[in-house]
């Protein structure tokens, strides 16, 4: 008996030693009334805050290490969660107050120390693999991320990254981007893909490569839309309600003579709306009138030309009849106007697999270059106008001719036309058609035998018309006919009647 006295003095004493240890406000309790039991619950602290010390004391220099639970009142606000301190760093979680409708994980650090997302596969080992970092710079870090599920993401090569900063704002420029994603890494092969797949709105860029041997290759966008459905489309742009809008902006680092291209489309290119070029003075420099040079006899060296695309598995090319110039003719004599083109080559799965060259000619520029020429023609007619005038010649136009139609109808205002009856040989009928110049004096065309014996004349009364001839009044053989105008021969051409 008094060993089962002694025995049970001591458990009292033990329960009493950790009634006396425990730190909850009071003992712990033995019993659950509320809720009842039968939902499991074993034991329940009372509202308030849960701490551990491990080290030094609740503060946050280098030597405190501590942890608390729950609520706590620090006066202006009302924190709930948990927060690990360990040293100058912690760790938090929960909401910084209890009024606050988003909870927050936090990471506070005194100096530069990163936030790391890990898996392992083993209960027993600490070895672990970073799949996210939360850098102290603001930025983030997807590292050594396996997307392999589908043939359309592959999985990323190790140690490839994808680097999330944060998006930038500036007020002055007006321009926003919320989130701005870079790929960047170092690979044994020269030829790799980077993909991002993100469902929100972002800035990406690709660059910061260190790769190992030879020049690598970068995407650091990858758009690519596939299937059975009726529209495909690989890249969306939308934008609306703002002061200005920008569906999709590329902009190009380099300048137009490096291989630098703030968009490359391969294929034909839609444009519904108006097609615009920067021209504003305001951004020119070493302005100079193209009247100084010889803009028309450069022109005239030109050869403009059709033909049709071959075949060609690099780059793909328009099908039909072109019309257009050889890039390099065109450079002999605008070296300026054509560009040396490296366009990147892709295998079937989108991988970057080498740069295919060709020369490219930049037409737009063309079009003051033909407006240069037409004012030079123009003065050339005018002087020719002038000369003819002077020297009281007759000026006669050639259906032939090179000139514009707008320039053709100048001409033909100031110049006699007479044409080649048709049809020749004829037999039976003929048609003769003339034009003459505004004020010509009286005016005929004449019928002359070979040897030079007038035959027959049509007296011309309207200032454009034809004339008709018949076969029985000359019979079979070749003719002469001529326009005549104030006494003076201006044309002559030969006919055959049969």
């Amino acid at each position: 008996m008094k060993k089962i006295t002694l025995l049970f003095s001591v458990l009292l004493m033990g329960l009493y030693g950790i009634a006396q240890n425990n730190q909850s406000n009071g003992p712990v309790s033995t019993s659950i009334s509320s809720p009842p039991s039968t939902t499991g619950e074993a034991f329940r602290f009372r509202p308030g805050i849960v701490t551990q010390l491990d080290q030094g004391g609740f503060g946050f220099t280098a030597n405190d290490r501590w942890w608390s639970l729950g609520r706590l009142n620090t006066g202006s606000q009302t924190v709930f969660g948990l927060r690990l301190q360990n040293g100058d760093k912690a760790f938090t979680l929960g909401y910084n107050d209890v009024s606050n409708n988003n909870p927050r994980i936090q990471w506070i650090r005194n100096g530069s120390s990163n936030l790391e997302f890990r898996v392992a596969n083993s209960f027993t080992s600490t070895d672990s693999n970073v799949m996210v970092t939360m850098k102290s710079d603001g930025s983030t870090v997807f590292n050594n991320t396996p997307i392999s599920s589908s043939s359309l993401f592959p999985t990323i090569l190790s140690p490839e990254k994808v680097l999330v900063e944060n998006g930038s704002s500036s007020s002055a420029g007006g321009r926003t981007s919320g989130l701005r994603v870079n790929t960047y890494g170092q690979l044994s092969n020269s030829n790799f893909r980077r993909r991002i797949y993100y469902g929100g709105n972002f800035q990406a860029q690709a660059g910061g490569l260190s790769q190992v041997g030879s020049t690598a290759n970068f995407t650091g966008v990858l758009g690519r839309a596939t299937g059975g459905g009726a529209t495909a489309i690989g890249v969306s742009g939308f934008a609306e309600n703002s002061t200005t809008s920008y569906s999709i902006y590329g902009q190009s680092s380099g300048t137009s003579a490096s291989n630098d291209y703030a968009g490359f489309f391969e294929g034909d290119v839609e444009v519904t709306g108006n097609l615009f070029y920067g021209s504003d003075r305001k951004l020119k420099e070493n302005i100079e009138s193209e009247e100084d040079y010889e803009v028309l006899e450069s022109m005239r060296k030109l050869n403009p030309v059709r033909y049709t695309f071959k075949e060609n598995k690099n780059v793909t090319l328009p099908s039909g009849l072109q019309h257009g110039l050889l890039a390099q003719e065109l450079e002999e004599v605008f070296p300026e106007l054509v560009r040396d083109i490296k366009k990147p080559v892709f295998d079937k799965e989108g991988n970057i697999t080498g740069e295919y060259e060709f020369k490219s000619v930049r037409y737009q520029d063309l079009i003051p270059l033909l407006v240069q020429s037409v004012k030079e023609l123009s003065e050339e007619v005018e002087f020719l106008k002038g000369e003819l005038n002077q020297k009281g010649q007759t000026l006669v136009f050639n259906e032939t001719s090179s000139l514009s139609t707008e320039d053709k109808a100048l001409l033909m205002k100031e110049s006699y036309y007479l044409a080649q009856n048709y049809p020749n040989p004829f037999e039976g009928r003929s048609v003769i058609e003339y034009r003459l110049p505004e004020g010509a004096k009286s005016a005929s065309i004449m019928i002359f035998d070979m040897t030079g014996n007038f035959l027959k004349e049509y007296q011309l009364r309207e200032q454009e018309g034809k004339i008709e001839i018949t076969a029985d009044e000359f019979g079979a053989g070749m003719y002469l006919y001529s326009l005549v105008s104030g006494n003076q021969e201006i044309i002559s051409k030969k006919m055959i009647v049969k």
